[in-house]
Order: structure tokens, then sequence, then C-alpha cells
């Protein structure tokens, strides 16, 4: 159970970052 519960916030962390990306990309698009 506990090596879930590491994993399940290792991969929200993952989405938070790749959301964070995202979002930066799409703004740097909007100005361009």
């Amino acid at each position: 159970r506990n090596e879930v519960t590491v994993a399940s916030i290792l991969g929200g962390a993952a989405d938070n970052t790749g959301l964070s990306i995202s979002r930066r990309l799409g703004t740097t698009m909007n100005k361009l």
C-alpha cells in the first residue's frame, strides 16, 4: 500500500509539472 501511495504522489507531481510546462508553452505561443 505504501508503494502505491508513493507512486500516486510521484505521478501527481509529474502531472503538475507537465501542466505547468504546457501552460508556459501555451502562453509563449500566444505571445508569438
